[in-house]
């Protein structure tokens, strides 16, 4: 039999199992593993923030039908502008902040600095090529 000392195998240099789960334990305790801290878009990145309006009386959701189209925006614009949503029920202030008349409306900022904003999603072509050439500016 080989001499194993902490799961090295001395007589070859390789790695050999433990002899039991016990042992495997006993050598290598459980561990904690913190989930991965989420990936930051560089800090010069646009950011359009989709403000919506307080969900009306008989919706099934904060604005349901309004997540799908800004996941689809978020696929059309890629990695160049972060689509952040902010709905008037959990952030009242933030909506109020930026005295838009109606909502929805999109404010595509760049550092704290307002490059665009409309009423309503951009959905048009015109708009979407408005939107790209806003947040290439500066």
């Amino acid at each position: 039999m080989t001499n194993v000392k902490r799961g090295i195998d001395a007589s070859h240099g390789a790695w050999a199992a433990p002899e039991s789960n016990f042992t495997a334990y006993l050598m290598y305790p459980l561990m904690s593993v913190s989930p991965s801290p989420p990936v930051l878009p560089p800090p010069d990145t646009a950011v359009l923030l989709v403000l919506l309006p307080l969900a009306r009386f008989g919706e099934t959701g904060p604005n349901a039908h309004s997540t799908i189209s800004i996941r689809a925006l978020q696929s059309r614009l890629g990695p160049s502008i972060r689509v952040l949503q902010v709905d008037e029920a959990s952030h009242p202030a933030v909506v109020r902040s930026f005295g838009t008349p109606e909502l929805p409306a999109c404010v595509l900022v760049r550092q704290g600095v307002e490059l665009w904003r409309q009423h309503g999603l951009p959905e048009d072509e015109a708009v979407f090529t408005a939107l790209m050439e806003a947040a290439h500016t500066l």
